[in-house]
C-alpha cells in the first residue's frame, strides 16, 4: 500500500471523524482542545498538501486510466458495429491520455534543474494540462459507463421482447388447448 493510499485512508475513514468529535469533548481542559484541533488541522493540511502534489495527481490519473481501462475490458460487449466502434475510439483515447500523463511526469522530471521563476511557470502549465488530462479521462469514463448502461437497455429489451412473444405463443396454445379441452368434456357428457 502506497504512502497516499494510507493517508487518504485515515482521513476518509468515517471512524476518525466519529472518534475526533466524540474526543474533543472528553478532553478536560480548553488548552488541550485547542491543542488537538491544532493538531487536527495540521494533519489535514499535510494530507491536502500531498493530495495536490503533481506526481501525487499523476498517479491518481493513472489510476483513473487503469480503472477506466478494467471497466472496458470486463463490459464484454457483443459484437454490434457501433458499439465496438465507440469502444475502440475510448481505448484509443485512453491510451492517448496515457501517454499525455506520461509527457506531464517527463515533464514534471525536467522541473528540477531550472530557477524558481521558471519554475513556478512551469508549474502552472504542468497544473493546466494535469487538470485538462483529469477532465478527459472522467469523461472517457462517463462515456464507458453510458456505453456499458446502453448496452444493458439493450439485452434488457431484446429479454422483454422475448418474455412477451414466449408470453404470447404460450396464451394462445393455452387457449387452444382449453378450448380442445372443454369440447372434448362436452362431448363425454353428451355420451354420457
Amino acid at each position: 500500500m502506497s504512502d497516499s493510499e494510507t493517508i487518504s485512508l485515515s482521513l476518509q475513514s468515517p471512524l476518525f471523524w466519529h472518534a475526533l468529535t466524540i474526543a474533543l469533548p472528553l478532553i478536560p481542559t480548553v488548552d488541550l482542545r485547542y491543542g488537538g484541533i491544532g493538531i487536527v488541522v495540521v494533519h489535514l493540511g499535510v494530507y491536502v498538501a500531498h493530495r495536490i502534489r503533481p506526481s501525487s495527481r499523476i498517479d491518481q490519473l493513472n489510476n483513473e486510466i487503469k480503472m477506466a481501462e478494467e471497466l472496458l475490458s470486463s463490459a464484454g460487449f457483443p459484437e454490434y458495429p457501433r458499439i465496438i466502434f465507440e469502444v475502440d475510439e475510448i481505448c484509443c483515447k485512453l491510451l492517448q491520455e496515457r501517454l499525455f500523463v506520461s509527457q506531464i511526469q517527463s515533464d514534471l522530471l525536467e522541473e528540477h534543474h531550472s530557477s524558481w521563476i521558471i519554475h513556478l511557470q512551469k508549474m502552472r502549465a504542468i497544473w493546466e494540462k494535469l487538470n485538462q488530462c483529469e477532465h478527459r479521462i472522467l469523461t472517457l469514463r462517463t462515456k464507458t459507463l453510458l456505453i456499458i448502461e446502453l448496452d444493458n437497455r439493450r439485452k434488457l429489451a431484446e429479454d422483454i421482447k422475448k418474455s412477451r412473444e414466449t408470453s404470447a405463443a404460450l396464451h394462445s396454445a393455452g387457449i387452444t388447448w382449453y378450448s380442445q379441452r372443454s369440447h372434448d368434456l362436452e362431448s363425454n357428457q353428451e355420451v354420457v
